[in-house]
């Protein structure tokens, strides 16, 4: 930055501070120059305040609070939500808190209120028949949320004392029977729901069972009915129904080749077995060999032997009868195995011909069946849920909970005296400073010499105190020898505004002791003055206006008269 542009800067800055102490010394000049009206103005509000604030009735107050809790799920039990209805129940999950204090400022629950105050307001003498509900409740109540929070601050304003605390117990009972009313509701709505739901399903169930039946009998299927368990429905809630149904069909081909599979293998390992107690424990374990009779005797067999081995030798001829039997009875059983495992694997097999079936036959009946274990599913699923929701209206519970009863403040929460008068007294001194900046706009004088230079563009020649001689006399001699010694020509002193007589016979009579050998005039009229080739205009502070300055200096200039520039006439005593 060159020094002459930081010049510039300092200069503005300075020349902003000047023009805002100006401002702020013009205004404090004017509030000085009027504090008469100003004075006015302040006492009279100060009076009215004084009136209205003795003469207003005492207003008292009342409160209570109380918790709103927001049951997303109170009155919408678990089978409500998964059903989806639990807006068609009314549930507060969508609305909140606000809607519910919304709701509880509302004439739905207000209205009995506030037509019992109207009623004891004309007992009382003091009928208010004219007034609307909306204007009783945003004047007389505050009804507010605990900021963060689910409590419900109220509070309730009169100026009848007495009917304060009845008044806030119907507005609680009120909010207590609402609460109760939603619950109720809500439950109400979910059982119509439930009912219909239920009869429809139960046509529904019944049309898909009789389709599976007639279809099942015309194909030669079994229909099989699942029973369907609380498990079921539970897991069909959490995840969605799933297809948990195969067909029976199906399920007989697949065992049938399993017992193929498995009787093939067993019969491979019965062939290599070669000793006899191997063989008959083998038979022992198959189910249908656990009460033949070969077994029987074979065991019968076994424990012959024992008791003759205690008491013979090997070589006895009852032993070795006994041992010739049991190697036949061994035979024979190993022939009856084979018989019963064949006769299993044909049977697998006779099963899985007779299983046989088309395929869109096959498809059909999986579908009938799935169809009529949903049906099944959902109306076991509805009529459990209904059971709930019985058991959910049967349920007592409490309304809305009250953290304080409602309770009177023990003093008058208006009039504020106190208040009232400080408002008035500052509302009459704004007013008067208001009337007093007015006054001055309306005046148009000039009351400081700072004022006059950017009005009317003249060079000021001088201040003249007219309240002090001295400085008078010393001021009309800078004059002369100044400003007015530069030109021989004559000169006329114009005067602009309401200047007494004796301040212009006093610049007149010593103008003419300091300049005996010029001609000049001190004149009030323009015309006058156009005789002379000089003119100096002379203004007052606080006697002369703005407009007429600039309307003397504007008819000079137009008849091409040199104004030489401007004399001010002060008063110290201002």
């Amino acid at each position: 930055m060159t020094s002459t542009q930081k010049y510039s800067s300092d200069n503005a800055k300075n020349n902003s501070l000047d023009i805002d102490e100006i401002d702020l010394n013009k205004a404090f000049g004017t509030l000085v120059r009027n504090k008469f009206l100003i004075s006015t103005f302040a006492v009279l509000g100060l009076i009215f305040g004084c009136f209205y604030a003795f003469s207003s009735k005492k207003v008292w107050q009342g409160e209570f609070q109380i918790v709103l809790e927001d049951k997303k799920a109170e009155a919408n039990p678990l089978m409500l939500i998964d059903l989806g209805i639990a807006n068609l129940a009314g549930s507060s999950s969508s609305t909140g808190l606000t809607t519910e204090v919304e709701i509880l400022k509302s004439p739905y629950i207000l209205f009995e209120t506030f037509e019992f105050v109207k009623r004891e307001k004309a007992l009382r003498d003091t009928p208010i028949d004219n007034l609307r509900f909306k204007t009783w409740r945003d004047s007389s109540l505050d009804i507010r949320l605990e900021k963060g929070t689910e409590i419900l601050n109220l509070s309730y304003k009169d100026t009848d004392k007495d009917l304060i605390l009845e008044v806030l117990n119907r507005i609680s009972d009120q909010y207590q029977k609402y609460s109760g009313k939603k619950r109720l509701r809500t439950l109400a709505l979910g059982r119509d729901y439930f009912k219909k739901q239920i009869k429809e399903y139960k046509i529904k169930q019944y049309s898909s069972l009789s389709r599976l039946q007639k279809f099942a009998l015309k194909h030669d299927l079994s229909m099989r009915t699942p029973y369907v368990r609380d498990v079921e429905i539970e897991n069909e809630m959490k995840g969605g129904l799933t297809d948990i149904i195969s067909s029976n069909i199906e399920d007989l081909r697949v065992n049938s080749k399993h017992t193929i599979r498995l009787v093939d293998q067993k019969k491979k390992q019965f062939k290599a077995l070669k000793e006899p107690n191997e063989i008959i424990n083998f038979a022992q374990n198959i189910y249908e060999f656990q009460k033949e009779k070969t077994l029987l005797r074979l065991k019968d067999i076994d424990y012959r032997l024992v008791a003759l081995r205690v008491i013979y030798k090997e070589a006895d001829k009852q032993i070795k009868d006994l041992l010739r039997e049991k190697e036949l009875l061994v035979e024979m059983l190993k022939g009856q195995v084979i018989g019963v495992l064949e006769a299993k694997k044909a049977t697998a097999e006779a099963r899985i011909a007779a299983s046989n079936r088309p395929e869109e036959v096959l498809i059909k009946y999986r579908q009938l069946l799935n169809e009529s274990h949903k049906d099944n599913l959902t109306l076991a699923k509805l009529e459990a849920q209904s059971r709930t929701l019985e058991l959910e209206i049967a349920r007592t519970e409490d309304p809305w909970k009250l953290i304080t009863e409602p309770s009177l403040l023990p003093f008058a929460v208006a009039p504020k005296r106190l208040q009232i008068l400080m408002f008035s007294l500052l509302g009459g001194i704004f007013t008067g400073s208001v009337a007093a900046f007015i006054s001055e706009i309306r005046k148009d004088l000039i009351y400081s010499i700072g004022e006059i230079e950017p009005l009317i563009g003249l060079p000021l020649l001088g201040e003249l105190s007219i309240n002090n001689k001295q400085t008078l006399e010393e001021s009309l001699a800078l004059l002369a020898s100044g400003p007015l010694s530069n030109n021989e020509e004559s000169i006329a002193l114009l005067t602009v505004g309401k200047i007494s007589k004796s301040a212009l016979n006093e610049i007149d009579q010593g103008l003419k002791a300091l300049l005996k050998n010029r001609q000049f005039i001190v004149t009030k009229v323009l015309r006058e003055s156009l005789k002379c080739h000089n003119i100096v205009l002379v203004s007052s502070l606080g006697l002369t206006r703005r407009k007429d300055l600039i309307q003397t200096k504007t008819k000079l200039l137009l008849q091409n008269k040199q104004i030489l520039g401007l004399l001010v006439l002060t008063d110290d005593n201002s």
